[in-house]
């Protein structure tokens, strides 16, 4: 029931001055709750926005999640009460009422309020008793109601009219969309590892069911409807703890992601999470690949070479050229293909009864590397990737290597002299035959060009493949017709033991003696003119030793 302020005293009127004054704090605070919950509602549906369409990581989520809240649990709220004053003294609340009556349409209270008051309060004060006695009565007037004068902020219950709708609307809209992502968001907004709803549909998947040991697992899954940003591969291994891997997608194809797990011993079981995608299990069998159990190669030397077969292991080796290798491969286990691989070729091996694989070649002459590799692929399709790789260096037949040790080159002959030549051969693998080349070569004495007369050659007989031999012989030189002022140049030639060269390329020349004929008189000359050179160096030597000798003697009778 209304109550009637003409019969109500000043004490009645404070009252009611308390009772608006509690009103105006309970609905500003009310309004201010509210504003706070629609602005941190709307200020985490951006952060929603952009972790939606980003994926923000684990990191950058808790630090937003830490602000927004920091900011609209603790900092506005301080800040609201530092700026909102409490008044208590019905005086305040009495001249806050005007002030707000006086903004009102149909203007304010004329401070009628807090006249009454301060007469009601203060009997001294100087005046008519007749006037302070109207103002109290006026005061206490129905029209004078202060719960009629609302109090509340203006500016907070307008930002809440406008903020309050949009955030009903975005909540009534995000529970009727997503109600899902909502969820995904809260757990997001800690840190938990989880992802949006994004209806992909895992249309393919593969990786291989059995692999060698030590070797990466690489992953592929093919998926459609829509696709997130990256998903992941649990990995579960016995005695270890599950661990993730990421699948994230492959550039050049839509729709693909690929995540590789490292190499292992042990086998594992795998599962695959893409989106809110049903996740896809699997087992990963992890199997040693087959190894040779036994290799030998039968290396057959070329017949001309005096060398015997010899059986290798597998191994780095030197093997002359022209050889034949026959390898002999036996594997610890039954496969379904055994492979030689050669350098950049492969080259199948047969399976014997025995169940050795064999296989047969010649290394070209003209390679002197090889790498080679013995491959195997297991009833499963498992390879020996890791498997170890050899070299074989092909050693080419060299050519004969022939040294004249003498006549000494530039040496002056008579006809009369006697010339003693002298030629260390040697090969590899053998030499078959020797002849000594002499040419008589006319020399001008004005423009030092040659002239070739005559060329004979002497065959110095059969070698019998030997490796080394040693040729020398002393002749008369007028048995061979040279005559003073020719020069004579000699040449040993020794042919190669090799079938699988030309017979031209099989001959191999030393390098070319060349010799001075010349009169007896001329040589004699010659002669006496090399001993007096002699003489005059032992002169001069024995000269300098005289001289430092005196220098020192000098020297040693200088000192005290």
């Amino acid at each position: 029931m209304q109550e009637h302020l003409s019969t109500m005293d000043i004490g009645g009127l404070n009252g009611r001055l308390r009772r608006a004054e509690h009103r105006r704090r309970v609905v500003d605070g009310v309004c201010f709750a509210a504003l706070m919950t629609a602005g941190a509602f709307l200020t985490a549906f951006v952060f929603f926005l952009g972790d939606y369409i980003t994926r923000f990581p684990g990191l950058v989520r808790v630090a937003l999640t830490a602000a927004l809240v920091y900011g609209f649990a603790y900092r506005i709220p301080q800040w609201w009460r530092s700026v909102r004053v409490r008044k208590d003294e019905p005086a305040d609340i009495a001249r806050e009422v005007e002030q707000r009556a006086a903004g009102r349409p149909g203007g304010g209270l004329l401070a009628v309020l807090v006249s009454g008051m301060e007469f009601a309060a203060h009997a001294d004060i100087p005046g008519s008793t007749a006037l302070k006695s109207r103002v109290r009565e006026r005061a206490t007037q129905p029209a004078y109601d202060p719960l009629s004068v609302p109090l509340h902020d203006r500016t907070l219950l307008r930002m809440l009219r406008h903020a309050g709708p949009v955030a009903l609307i975005v909540l009534v809209g995000w529970l009727w969309i997503g109600p899902h992502s909502l969820g995904v968001f809260a757990l997001r907004s800690l840190g938990l590892p989880v992802e949006y709803r994004t209806d992909t549909r895992i249309v393919e998947w593969t990786y291989p069911a059995i692999v060698p040991e030590f070797e990466a697992v690489e992953i592929v899954v093919v998926a459609e409807g829509e696709l997130p940003s990256v998903g992941r591969v649990r990995v579960y291994r016995e005695g270890e703890a599950a661990y993730d891997v990421s699948l994230d997608p492959v550039p050049d194809r839509a729709g693909a992601y690929t995540a590789e797990v490292d190499a292992s011993r042990r086998s594992f079981e795998i599962e695959a999470r893409l989106g809110d995608a049903p996740a896809r299990r699997g087992a990963v069998r992890v199997v040693q690949p087959a190894a040779v159990e036994d290799g030998l190669i039968q290396v057959i030397p070329p017949e001309y070479t005096g060398l015997p077969p010899d059986e290798r292991a597998l191994g780095h080796m030197d093997v002359p050229a022209y050889s034949r290798l026959t390898y002999r491969i036996r594997p610890d286990r039954p496969v379904a293909e055994c492979w030689l691989e050669l350098n950049e070729e492969r080259m199948p091996m047969e399976r014997g009864d025995d169940g050795v694989f064999t296989f047969t070649y010649q290394p070209p002459a003209d390679e002197q590397l090889l790498q080679y590799s013995i491959k195997f692929v297991d009833e499963n399709g498992v390879e020996n990737r890791r498997r170890a790789s050899y070299a074989i260096h092909v050693t080419p037949d060299r050519p004969p290597l022939i040294t004249m040790s003498a006549p000494e080159p530039g040496e002056y002959y008579a006809p009369s002299s006697r010339l003693t030549w002298r030629a260390v051969l040697t090969d590899d693998y053998g030499l078959k035959d020797a002849r000594l080349h002499y040419t008589a070569i006319a020399i001008n004495p004005e423009t030092g060009e040659e002239q070739r007369l005559s060329e004979e050659r002497i065959e110095l007989g059969a070698l019998g493949q030997a490796r080394e031999a040693v040729r020398s012989d002393e002749i008369v030189l007028r048995e061979w017709a040279v005559t003073p002022g020719r020069a004579l140049e000699l040449v040993v030639w020794a042919r190669d033991h090799n079938p699988h060269r030309a017979e031209e390329d099989q001959w191999v020349a030393s390098a070319p003696r060349l010799i001075h004929v010349v009169t007896e008189a001329e040589l004699r000359a010659i002669i006496q003119s090399e001993l007096m050179s002699a003489h005059r160096m032992l002169r001069d030597i024995r000269d300098d030793i005289t001289i430092k000798t005196r220098m020192l003697e000098m020297m040693e009778g200088q000192q005290p």
